[in-house]
């Protein structure tokens, strides 16, 4: 697919994603994804390119069928972007969540 960016310059950008699940008793749950792709700088006329990571696992301890307690980890590198372009830092975001399953 070929990417533009806002001053009509890009080239070509790819991503990849693996998301994985693990439940090895009936009550826990390891699971996550994780995106690597690769985009145009947006900097002008240049082509110029960057790679971006950005990876999230979850655990999940289930208390019934319907709801579950866990966490949620994201690590992201080079994902966001300022007026200068991308920060090639490493972020890391935890959080606490609650899921309750419709289904």
């Amino acid at each position: 697919y070929e990417l533009k960016d806002r001053y009509g310059s890009g080239g070509e950008g790819w991503q990849l994603t693996f998301v994985w699940s693990y439940t090895p008793v009936d009550w826990f749950e390891f699971s996550g994804y994780m995106d690597l792709n690769q985009n145009p700088l947006g900097k002008g006329l240049n082509d110029a390119k960057t790679v971006h990571l950005a990876l999230e696992p979850y655990i999940w301890f289930k208390i019934n069928s319907s709801w579950a307690f866990g966490s949620r980890v994201r690590f992201t590198y080079n994902c966001y972007q300022g007026t200068e372009g991308f920060d090639q830092k490493v972020y890391c975001a935890p959080t606490v969540a609650a899921r309750w399953t419709i289904f």
